[in-house]
């Protein structure tokens, strides 16, 4: 509804599932700290892999996430099997963990 308002108005309409190209924001459009882009940085984490720490950190399962995400929970875990294999962890405990340590913010909705 909100798109068909958007573009008869004459303006763009950007889903929230569109990705966004600019470097200091993640897939949903969140602007990131520079704490959370070196953190990135230093475990070579896409955005999209940081906008699913950021949920992992609120210990939610890997269907809340993708319902969050509109994303389907299979891919929601192949992305945490990759960012705890960067992370270099063996538990979803330790992630979690981790996200703290590193003050990573909670996903916004």
């Amino acid at each position: 509804r909100n798109a068909i308002l958007e573009v008869s108005e004459g303006r763009r309409y950007i889903g929230r599932g569109v990705n966004n190209t600019d470097p200091s924001a993640d897939a949903g459009g969140t602007q990131v700290s520079d704490s959370e882009m070196s953190f990135a940085k230093k475990y070579q984490l896409t955005r999209r892999e940081m906008e699913i720490v950021r949920h992992i950190g609120q210990a939610l399962t890997n269907k809340e996430i993708g319902d969050r995400l509109f994303i389907s929970d299979q891919t929601v875990s192949v992305h945490r099997k990759n960012i705890m294999r960067k992370l270099r962890v063996n538990s979803t405990a330790t992630l979690i963990k981790m996200v703290f340590e590193y003050q990573i913010p909670a996903a916004s909705y």
